[in-house]
């Protein structure tokens, strides 16, 4: 018990690093182009807002697609 509120007070002082920048108009092209992973990277961004307007319908409506793509292995 006393590793969780150690842990979770650490975690509360500790900042976590900041992503690195994300080059939204070249994860298009890439996404445009069919590439899974950056459907998924771009669906990310959408997410967590990084790069892009926080939008959570847009973020699965790509993710959905990067599942859909042939180039995906699942």
């Amino acid at each position: 018990m006393c590793w969780v509120v150690l842990l979770l007070a650490a975690s509360l002082i500790c900042p976590v690093p900041a992503f690195g920048q994300i080059n939204i108009s070249a994860l298009e092209a890439r996404a445009a182009g069919g590439d899974a992973e950056a459907h998924n990277l771009l669906g990310n961004a959408y997410v967590n807002g990084q790069g892009v307007e926080r939008d959570m319908v847009k973020a699965t409506m790509i993710r959905f697609r990067a599942r859909m793509s042939p180039w995906l292995d699942r």
